[in-house]
């Protein structure tokens, strides 16, 4: 039997290895979890800027015709990439009792890791943002 020193206690090499395999295992399976999470958010977060800026901006047009435009480049504007692979962009015009005008969108993701069966094509994220119709560009 081998007897340890009570000053320096060294593990057997072996169950380092061990402790080793398990911990790598362990960081397989959380890593690609927190990376698609981290995609959700930020994706998200891009949506729900993309529509408030849209709305912001065709709040402030002076001609209710130039809405469906000003939506539309917005929207061509936008660039995808192999995460963000679509938008589409819907505008309401302000109704006469609120006067308010609302910009709605959809955003296609694709995950880096994914569930396996789950969101092959995509997932669709949806954002809406309202704005009072003032009719004016900002000074």
């Amino acid at each position: 039997m081998k007897r340890y020193n009570s000053k320096f206690l060294h593990k057997p090499f072996g169950q380092a290895l061990v402790e080793l395999a398990f911990g790598v295992s362990i960081l397989l399976l959380v890593v690609p979890f927190l990376a698609d999470f981290l995609v959700l958010i930020i994706a998200a977060n891009i949506n729900n800027n993309l529509v408030a800026r849209a709305a912001r901006v065709c709040a402030n047009q002076t001609n209710s015709t130039n809405f469906p435009t000003v939506v539309s480049a917005i929207q061509t504007g936008f660039q995808t990439n192999a995460i963000l692979k679509s938008v589409v962009l819907t505008s309401t015009l302000p109704n006469s009792t609120t006067q308010m005008f609302t910009v709605t969108s959809k955003m296609t993701i694709n995950l880096p890791f994914g569930v396996p069966g789950y969101g092959q094509n995509g997932i669709v994220l949806t954002a809406a943002a309202s704005d009072p119709y003032v009719g004016q560009a900002p000074q």
